[in-house]
Formats: C-alpha cells, sequence, structure tokens
C-alpha cells in the first residue's frame, strides 16, 4: 500500500527528523494518496499525534482512511505499547519507519497485545 508513495513519506519524515513525522494514507476512487500531517505531541521528538485540522483534511478528501504513517527517528520501527492500542483501537493498519535507516514495519489491528493493558491509550511511557 505505501510502496508507491515511500519516497514522498521518506522525503517528508527525514525533513521533520528529529521529530516523529506521522501522515495517513487515504483512498478515493481506488486511488491511493499520501497525507502528511503536522505532529502536534506535547514532545514530537518522542511521540506523535497526528494533528486534527490536517488529519480532518485527508478523511474530507477521502472515501477512506486507509492506514496510519509515523516515523521513529533514531529508533528501531519495532511497535511501541502506545503504537500497538493505537493501532488496535482505530482498527487501522500502522505503518512505522526508523529514521534514518529507512526499515518499515507494518502492525496490523489485533496482530498483537500490548505489555500493559493498563496503559491509557493516548499516553506513551518510555521503556
Amino acid at each position: 500500500m505505501i510502496e508507491e508513495h515511500l519516497t514522498d513519506i521518506l522525503s517528508y519524515f527525514e525533513n521533520e527528523y528529529p521529530k516523529e513525522g506521522c501522515g495517513v494514507i487515504g483512498s478515493k476512487n481506488g486511488i491511493t494518496t499520501w497525507y502528511p500531517c503536522r505532529n502536534q505531541a506535547e514532545d514530537p521528538e518522542e511521540g506523535f499525534e497526528l494533528n486534527s485540522k490536517d488529519y480532518l483534511q485527508a478523511i474530507l478528501a477521502s472515501d477512506e482512511i486507509e492506514a496510519v504513517i509515523h516515523s521513529h527517528p533514531d529508533y528501531r520501527p519495532d511497535p511501541s505499547d502506545h503504537d500497538i492500542s493505537t493501532c488496535n483501537f482505530l482498527n487501522l493498519p500502522y505503518y512505522i519507519i526508523s529514521i534514518p535507516n529507512k526499515e518499515v514495519v507494518k502492525l496490523l489491528p489485533g496482530e498483537r497485545e500490548t505489555n500493559n493493558a493498563k496503559e491509557r491509550l493516548f499516553t506513551r511511557t518510555a521503556n
């Protein structure tokens, strides 16, 4: 799904570095589009939160949001408990890309469970 957009995604994430870059893939009439979103997290170097206006624009321009994509700057693209919880909650595939080495991991909803079921959905903790 992201292969045709990978060059644009990587370019955006490299420009956002050292912050986590984020965005979504939307589809309309069978055509997918990459929608970069600003990261409005309190600490964008340690987590991401899609800018609500950017996300809304992607929703309005699409028939469906197909995936959430974000970067892990200077870290492996292994999903955090927060990534797993949010992927499962949104019921959308997550693609995590490590920057600068460009390794990609795809996480599917329901594929994994978090280590701490009581962790708040929108709070990322350092491991």
